[in-house]
């Protein structure tokens, strides 16, 4: 998809459409009421998933719909490799802005996620365990690790902050780490 015939990148992250050409448009009708409809206007709606808390925010083209960080990501630097996705620096699905886009694999991108609200100890990686001692551990399933038992959550959250900043690199979201 040429975004560059559809938008126009604002310094904020956001797209305004442009007046796109009439071949995109099956009749004359259609072509008129998206530029009485939509020509000069901010596109885009914010999407929510419920369960995660998760925020984006994402356009529709001829029944096709895009993330605006990957429209903006494809308008700067081509098309998004394959296994790749865009990662938001600062861990703010909102922050559309170039800058503030980079290209990671899913592992590298799910690294650079906030703490779940249902957290009950406030820090990444780290649980309560029933013997009221906190647990550290990175990663899931068969690439996960356990970091250790610990008497305080800060030292859980240490260990987990460590970790994470070996395996993860620049990726890392840590306490020690914090992004804006």
């Amino acid at each position: 998809m040429n975004w560059h015939e559809c938008f126009t990148y604002n310094d904020d992250g956001s797209l305004t459409w442009k007046r796109r050409p009439r071949r995109h448009f099956k009749n004359e009708q259609a072509y008129s009421a998206h530029y009485t409809n939509f020509f000069g206007k901010k596109a885009g709606s914010v999407a929510y998933n419920r369960k995660t808390g998760y925020r984006w925010t994402h356009v529709r083209i001829g029944g096709i719909s895009a993330k605006v960080s990957k429209v903006v990501w494809e308008m700067h630097n081509g098309p998004v490799p394959s296994g790749m996705e865009i990662d938001h620096r600062d861990g703010n699905s909102m922050n559309d802005r170039i800058g503030n886009l980079r290209l990671a694999t899913r592992g590298q991108n799910n690294a650079n996620t906030r703490v779940i609200k249902r957290t009950t100890t406030g820090r990444k990686g780290v649980s309560r365990t029933k013997y009221n001692t906190f647990a550290a551990t990175i990663g899931s399933g068969k690439n996960g690790r356990y970091l250790g038992s610990f008497k305080t959550l800060e030292d859980a959250g240490n260990a987990y902050d460590t970790a994470a900043e070996e395996r993860y690199g620049e990726f890392a979201l840590s306490a020690r780490n914090k992004q804006p």
